[in-house]
């Protein structure tokens, strides 16, 4: 079909990364997608970002990368690298990132996000799909990392800026109580036009924000160490381990412990 003609996949899998640092100018377009625990990055000797959770990055190779983990943690990542023609193309109509300044994309819908990442991993280590179907399914990847960036034009800038603080605070220690009354309080703002305004800027609302950054740090945590499952459940702000275990299975699909033995 020549509609999807001038791409092509070179590599596409995803691991647990321990690797602190690495520097690198690629050969190839790639979408870097970490959907837990710590990412270090910096591009062409710029300025550093330290985040944890669920975030993504497009690699160029007009651009130098510098990314990693913290020492002796896990970061799960997924990557899909490509070229060809068409790639021009998305750059053009502004399907590939124009300023690097920001390179970071926070993924709004991890679990959704997660699901189509893995699914396009498949298909290409299949061997079975057409170079059609992957140009197809890469695409409507980067339409919705392309999607993650529109905070509508209206949206306060004022409360842009404190909304992104608040998210780095909660992706660094989840772990902490959050009282988003009196944070909406300290704003000005009642407390359902804060939930309101927070929903818009991250995809979800503050408490749900906050049970996902928990189960990210947890996931992490029981790849990375080898941490009783109750402590993990303290230090990622939990006070019942059984709350956490059915929270954790309700999201994951297995059990912490289920998790660590399939995944370490």
């Amino acid at each position: 079909m020549e509609f999807f003609q001038g791409l092509e996949i070179k590599m596409a899998n995803a691991d647990d990364s321990t690797l602190v640092l690495r520097k690198r100018k690629p050969l190839y377009y790639g979408i870097q997608y970490t959907h837990s625990g710590p990412l270090h990055l910096r591009v062409d000797n710029g300025r550093e970002f330290h985040v944890e959770g669920s975030y993504a990055f497009i690699t160029s190779p007009e651009h130098y990368f510098e990314y990693g983990t913290d020492e002796g943690r896990k970061r799960h990542q997924m990557y899909i690298c490509f070229t060809g023609p068409r790639v021009a193309e998305y750059r053009k109509k502004g399907l590939l990132p124009a300023d690097y300044g920001s390179p970071l994309i926070k993924v709004n819908e991890p679990e959704k996000f997660l699901h189509r990442m893995n699914e396009f991993i498949l298909a290409f280590k299949s061997g079975k799909s057409s170079n059609d179907k992957l140009t197809w399914m890469l695409e409507g990847l980067l339409l919705k990392l392309a999607e993650q960036s529109i905070i509508p034009s209206d949206f306060p800038v004022f409360y842009r800026e404190k909304f992104e603080n608040l998210a780095k605070q909660i992706d660094a220690h989840p772990e902490k109580e959050y009282r988003f009354e009196l944070i909406a309080r300290e704003l000005s703002l009642s407390h359902i036009y804060f939930r309101q305004l927070f929903k818009i800027f991250s995809g979800m609302a503050p408490q749900q924000y906050l049970i996902h950054s928990r189960l990210n740090k947890a996931s992490s945590l029981l790849l990375a160490t080898g941490r009783p499952i109750s402590e993990i459940a303290v230090l990622t702000g939990w006070k019942n381990e059984f709350y956490f275990s059915r929270i954790f299975k309700k999201k994951y699909g297995i059990s912490p412990k289920s998790y660590r033995e399939t995944y370490d």
